[in-house]
Formats: structure tokens, sequence, C-alpha cells
């Protein structure tokens, strides 16, 4: 395809970071292109079993909570309104709050049912690196029991992680360009995290990533 036709389907700015990393060659510039959603593809699954499995362990951890202080309802209810605390500005509520707010909402909007389920089915990886975030320490003592895997019991040992996979993640659900992006390290957090939740959670991913391959087949001008 013509350099027109990347241009004209992919938007000019896009496509300059292409053009770049092949060396003004049109050609491999599309080979870039199509190698970076390919990718994007194959960190979005891994991405997904991490953020599911992460997700249900926090759940599980803070559903006991809940229990041992004999609260009312299912955690996500927030009956004590601790996941409101340390106001934003405007009076705005913190954002653990705020998230589940909203993923109650998309249940309702949908006409689903609105139980725990539903509403976890509907929050973004936002409430539950909120937390694992220093913001809501009080948390973490609970918490921390939800990584068995860890090597220790620190915070900013799971937090730095679902930090970079929170990133990863929105980098690659805004579509933007991988090119730059230290694959490797990152796809290494990402099975780190799963090691912490479960070694065999971080075996299983790894027995079927396709990441690896795709980074390797990546698009060289020596090869155009």
């Amino acid at each position: 395809m013509s350099e027109s036709f990347y241009r004209r389907h992919f938007g000019s700015a896009r496509l300059q970071a292409y053009l770049t990393a092949g060396g003004g060659d049109p050609a491999l510039a599309g080979a870039l292109y199509h190698w970076n959603a390919r990718l994007a593809a194959a960190l979005w699954v891994d991405l997904g079993h991490v953020e599911v499995a992460l997700r249900n362990a926090l759940d599980g951890r803070m559903q006991e909570r809940h229990a041992r202080r004999e609260r009312p309802g299912h955690w996500l209810d927030d009956p004590t309104r601790e996941l409101g605390k340390g106001r934003l500005p405007g009076g705005r509520h913190a954002q653990p709050y705020l998230d589940i707010h909203r993923a109650r909402e998309t249940v309702q909007r949908r006409r689903k049912p609105v139980t725990p389920d539903q509403i976890i089915s509907e929050t973004e990886l936002g409430l539950w690196h909120q937390l694992v975030s220093r913001r809501q320490m009080f948390l973490w003592p609970d918490l921390a029991a939800a990584f068995p895997g860890a090597p220790d019991r620190r915070q900013d040992t799971i937090g730095d992680l679902v930090t970079s996979l929170r990133e990863l993640r929105n980098r690659i659900g805004h579509h933007h360009q991988l090119l730059d992006l230290p694959v490797e390290r990152r796809h290494a957090d990402l099975t780190l995290l799963a090691r912490y939740l479960d070694p065999r959670l971080e075996r299983w991913i790894r027995d079927r990533t396709e990441v690896p391959a795709v980074v390797a087949s990546r698009p060289g001008v020596e090869a155009c």
C-alpha cells in the first residue's frame, strides 16, 4: 500500500512514528504498524489473565476483611464509607468510591442484576490499582495476603507492578505505538505479578503466551 493509504486511514501523526522507525520506508512502516497491532493483541491476552486474577484475589481479601468486621452486605456497598475517605478537590469522593459507583451505574444502565459479581465485572483496573496504592495503605495489611508468592509484604512490591500493568493496559487500550516500549521488561512485570498471585498462574501464562514470538518477528529495515 502507498504512504497516502496509511496516512488516510491511520493518520499522519500516528504514521510518523512508524516511518521514523522504518527509516522512511512506507512499506516497512506499514509492516511495523501491523506488527504493533499483533503485539498489542498478544499482550492484551496476558494482561487479561492477570487482571481478572488480580481482581478476584483482591475481592476475596476485601470480602474476608468485611466479614471479620461484621459489616452488613458486601464490601462493595462500603457501609462505613471508608473507601470514600480523603475527599478530593471540589468535594469529590476518593477514587475507589467513584470507581465502584461508576461500575454500579454501568450495570444498572445495561439492565443487569445489580450483584457483586456483575459490579466487579464492570470495574476497571484503576479500582484495583487504587486499593493497593499508598493512598489506601489502611487496606494493605489485609490485602497483602492476596499475594502469597511475593517475597515480602511491602506495599510497593505489589503497587509498582500494578502501576506498570495499568500503564501498559492504557497504552494498548488507546492504540498507542509500542515501538519504543521495553516490551520484554513490561511482560516480565506482568508474569511476576502473576507469580506473586500464584506461581501456577505464572506457569500457565508462560506456557500459552504469544508475546515472545511476536516480539521476535518484528520487521527490520534490513529485511525489506
